[in-house]
């Protein structure tokens, strides 16, 4: 949220370009590396400007202001891009990689309630009992794509069923519910 210009260079899919706009990023390397197959000039430029892009974030990131409300509502919009796309597989499109963004948006959003539980715990027990027992069982549930013949650790997503989607639906939904109480139980 804090870098909105940096998001559309480097995580847009092709289906999500505003007019006009050029297609970089990941997505863009993503098509071309598993797809057209094309490893050459054009996608070195493309990674090129990806690591540019990022290397403008990082300069950027610590300069942010982020308070305990948004670090809150950070992790709850973290679990819901996995909801949205990541669940759905139109995350990794080309690659068959959503696994591998699905545990890394779960982490970042566990990481965020790890660093807020404190506060949290002495103000809403309960909840961060819960918010605990969640963040386990979802774990729990991506561990079973857990893959050491790939290079992100998972099975590719294409091989994960409607019923294994649906699970995988099912624990992150039973996450979110309590992860959305995080930010008021901080500010309480």
């Amino acid at each position: 949220e804090s870098f909105g210009d940096i998001d559309p260079k480097t995580d847009t899919r092709a289906d999500g370009l505003e007019k006009g706009q050029k297609w970089t990023g990941w997505h863009a390397l993503e098509k071309s590396l598993w797809q057209d197959k094309k490893i050459g000039a054009e996608q070195k430029t493309l990674a090129d400007q990806l690591v540019s892009d990022l290397k403008d974030w990082q300069k950027r990131v610590g300069k942010a202001e982020i308070t305990p409300t948004s670090m809150a509502n950070g992790a709850k919009e973290l679990l819901d891009e996995v909801a949205k796309n990541k669940v759905s597989g139109e995350e990794d499109r080309y690659s068959h990689t959503d696994l591998s963004d699905f545990k890394a948006n779960v982490d970042g959003a566990q990481k965020a309630y790890e660093l807020l539980k404190p506060v949290a715990s002495e103000k809403d027990q309960a909840l961060t009992t819960e918010l605990d027992k969640q963040f386990a069982a979802l774990n729990t549930e991506l561990d079973k794509y857990r893959s050491d013949k790939t290079s992100d650790g998972f099975v590719s997503y294409d091989k994960v069923t409607k019923a294994q989607t649906k699970e995988l639906s099912d624990a992150v939904n039973a996450l979110a519910e309590p992860l959305s109480k995080l930010a008021a139980a901080v500010v309480k």
